[in-house]
């Protein structure tokens, strides 16, 4: 089964904007932490960022190109996993610095 056009372009829409909104705020966060390393840091992100993108790759296509499910299923747990990280490690930080 195929979605619509019309329903495609406006999920896709409200996923990936706001993806590359962060993308560059949270890099440069990121940096402002790594003081005399952010050249190493910076590195790293996009070497992990690369890795991912190919280790996903081969996963997301694994059910063939006729459906976008594990597309879709890739997106939400990466989301979820996101969040889990934000309120577990990066949350309880910013809050013992503003004490």
């Amino acid at each position: 089964m195929k979605a619509p056009i019309w329903y495609t372009i406006p999920v896709l829409f409200v996923t990936i904007v706001p993806l590359s909104v962060m993308g560059a705020a949270s890099v440069s966060l990121a940096l402002s932490r790594c003081g005399e390393n952010a050249g190493s840091g910076s590195a790293l992100i996009g070497f992990f960022s690369m890795i991912l993108g190919g280790v996903m790759m081969p996963v997301v296509g694994i059910a063939g190109d006729q459906t976008a499910l594990p597309m879709g299923i890739i997106m939400v747990v990466c989301y979820v996993l996101a969040v889990i990280m934000f309120y577990t490690r990066i949350a309880p930080a910013h809050a013992k610095e503003m004490k």
